[in-house]
């Protein structure tokens, strides 16, 4: 894979709602299908933060710190492999394509939407991390806040303690965070793709989510169900270092 940006991705908060598949359908980029757990179709609310952002090897400047929250979805596509390989005619890549992401910085969006072709938003966001409970001088607890401004404030906090786990195979969890490819839909008959490549995450165990948004009103009245919705799961990723590739146009 050549590697167009490299980051750190940190502190995944994933806030997980099963909702219609009938609902996704216009959302599903072109040569793929919705994956599903368990024959259900989910949606998830991810505030996370971008660090040491670099395009090219060359660090990103004024744009190499900032937070983001996004709405995606879970899709699939199968892929033939060249005769070659013999082992494995079919491969299954596992990807999310985003509904809307927001950022504060303009000069992201820009370059997302220009060469990824996604639909990112700028708006006013910051983020706070407070360490606390010093035990044996080290902290082993702290607390998380995304916030976002819209037309009104929106914010997304965690709790945890500083002890991970390992993400359980065949669990909830390992399917939302075990999504390695990006689809964003360019058009009906039209498709981009890009390869994300990370280590498996841990995720924080007993992490304490807290949520007070608008989805509506950060995404569209068509998601605002979700605000009288109790989510599926939500939960807490460690994060790590991350590598986006290429983005190409899909035949």
């Amino acid at each position: 894979m050549k590697t167009l940006v490299k980051a750190q991705w940190e502190d995944l908060i994933m806030i997980n709602f099963e909702v219609p598949q009938e609902l996704l359908v216009p959302y599903i980029p072109h040569g793929t299908e919705l994956d599903l757990w368990r024959g259900r179709a989910y949606v998830s609310v991810v505030a996370f933060y971008f660090k040491k952002t670099r395009v090219l090897g060359i660090p990103a400047f004024y744009n190499q710190n900032f937070p983001e929250l996004n709405l995606r979805i879970y899709v699939k596509r199968s892929v033939q492999n060249s005769p070659e390989r013999t082992e494995q005619l079919i491969e299954v890549r596992r990807g999310v394509s985003f509904i809307k992401e927001i950022v504060p910085k303009p000069f992201v969006s820009f370059v997302a939407n220009t060469f990824f072709k996604e639909n990112y938003q700028t708006l006013k966001m910051n983020t706070v991390c407070k360490q606390r409970e010093k035990h044996n001088h080290q902290y082993n607890r702290f607390e998380l806040e995304y916030s976002i401004r819209k037309n009104s404030e929106h914010k997304i906090t965690a709790s945890a303690n500083n002890r991970k786990v390992n993400l359980l195979s065949d669990s909830f969890e390992e399917f939302i965070a075990e999504h390695y490819w990006g689809y964003a839909k360019i058009n009906d008959t039209r498709t981009m793709e890009y390869e994300v490549r990370h280590p498996k995450w841990k995720i924080y165990s007993n992490a304490d989510v807290k949520f007070d948004i608008d989805i509506g009103d950060l995404y569209g009245e068509k998601w605002a169900f979700l605000n009288e919705q109790t989510p599926y799961s939500c939960f807490l990723a460690e994060g790590s270092a991350v590598q986006v590739g290429f983005p190409k146009r899909l035949k």
